[in-house]
């Protein structure tokens, strides 16, 4: 079995709000356990349930599965309204329900030195950072996670034509995390800016000498700082982060299933047009995951102005650390420094979400509207397939690996300096960026 890591900072205890269970996700039902969840009489206890199915079929994966059904409401068909407890669980018990029930907020990733266990922000209890830590519930956790299947190669890849060896890339990700600790008062983008330059001094390093490289710590410190400063306008802000952030809030504009196979020419138009809109920050587009309407204009018209409450920021900076533990940077499917700009795009999702929340209220943001934002990137973006090689495949992995479009996003949503104080130099920095 491959060894877990258990991250030790966050700390967790259920507390039974039932967010988890009215989600709209797709909760996939083991084989082993449909017979017991359908041979249960649930209309003889709760009438709302006489006659109806609670297991139904999907194939949204080209596949089929088994799935938990859901309510009128959205929530899961199991979940009692009135009470907040999953009557599933009341009946028949904790193991009688699908793995990912018990499982979350739990997760495990598969990275190059073993499987990395931690939990999905997306879970309000999680975000309270309230109860024991993992370690002290190591015991139950592990029973709970299922291992990954291991690493198949010898190295991991930094860029499209460079690996690093794992041992490289263990050092790294000590580095990156250690960088989102709480020990100094830094905000996020100062973070990510250091962030930034760690991989790009990587980049400048010969492979033989970088493991020691990395054991030292004033490497990555000598880069140039570029200007860390914000937009005017998220309209004159460069096009290639705000297509990135279009292309990351992409279950925010259609349903997760939106790109398979049945999806004809007329429709991936309509849908690059509508992607196109919010690239261009103009109209207003009707929200999946928040339900409100974004209103485009006025986030566009202007730069963002207020600071990240430090509540929100001491929030963030926890999970991108969890993301980081977690060796999130280091998949298959990424390089290291394409996943380190995904990371800036899926915090960028987070401000733009609680932007738009405080544009609706016409209100500045407050922690809960960035705790709201954070769940639904939790839940639906980061959590789910990317869509990032579809549309522009190509453009899209030559720009999440170039540094100075990383730089670009991290201007994206950083607040913006008072106009009349932008000086001339900066003013043509930000064009060339």
């Amino acid at each position: 079995m491959r060894r877990s890591m258990i991250d030790p900072e966050p700390r967790y205890a259920c507390h039974a709000c039932g967010n988890c269970c009215t989600r709209p996700w797709r909760v996939v039902v083991e084989d082993e356990k449909i017979e017991a969840i359908q041979g249960f009489d649930w209309g003889a206890k709760y009438p709302h349930l006489a006659g109806k199915a609670v297991i139904r079929t999907d194939e949204v994966t080209g596949k089929t599965q088994h799935v938990l059904a859901k309510d009128d409401r959205g929530a899961c068909v199991f979940f009692n309204h009135d009470t907040g407890k999953c009557v599933l669980h009341g009946e028949l018990g904790f193991d009688a329900k699908p793995h990912i029930c018990r499982q979350y907020p739990f997760g495990v990733c598969r990275a190059p030195d073993g499987d990395r266990v931690f939990v999905h922000f997306s879970c309000s209890s999680v975000q309270d950072d309230e109860g024991p830590t993992l370690i002290e519930q190591q015991d139950e956790i592990r029973k709970l996670v299922k291992p990954t299947k291991g690493w198949n190669r010898n190295d991991v890849p930094f860029s499209q034509d460079r690996t690093i060896s794992i041992e490289s890339c263990i050092l790294l990700g000590q580095r990156m995390a250690d960088l989102f600790d709480g020990q100094d008062r830094e905000d996020m983008w100062q973070r990510f800016a250091q962030a930034i330059q760690l991989v790009v001094a990587v980049g400048r390093s010969d492979d033989d000498q970088l493991e020691d490289a990395l054991r030292d710590p004033d490497f990555g410190t000598d880069t140039p700082n570029l200007e860390l400063t914000g937009y005017q306008s998220l309209r004159q802000a460069p096009l290639t982060p705000r297509i990135l952030l279009g292309m990351n809030l992409w279950t925010d504009l259609f349903p997760t299933h939106s790109l398979g196979k049945k999806v004809g020419v007329s429709r991936r138009i309509s849908m690059i047009m509508k992607l196109m809109q919010v690239v261009q920050m103009r109209g207003v587009y009707a929200s999946r995951l928040l339900h409100i309407n974004i209103a485009l204009s006025k986030l566009g018209s202007g730069g963002i102005v207020a600071p990240l409450p430090a509540q929100s920021g001491d929030l963030l900076r926890r999970w991108i650390r969890s993301r980081l533990v977690a060796r999130s940077f280091a998949i298959d499917d990424l390089s290291i420094l394409a996943a380190t700009h995904v990371l800036i795009l899926d915090f960028n999702a987070v401000m733009f979400m609680a932007q738009a929340l405080a544009v609706d209220t016409e209100a500045p943001p407050t922690h809960a509207m960035f705790k709201e934002a954070l769940t639904q990137v939790g839940s639906h973006i980061t959590a789910q397939p990317r869509r990032f090689h579809i549309v522009f495949p190509a453009w899209t992995l030559s720009s999440l690996e170039s540094p100075s479009a990383a730089w670009s996003s991290l201007r994206l949503l950083h607040p913006a300096a008072p106009a009349e104080a932008e000086s001339q130099p900066q003013r043509a920095q930000a064009s060339q960026a």
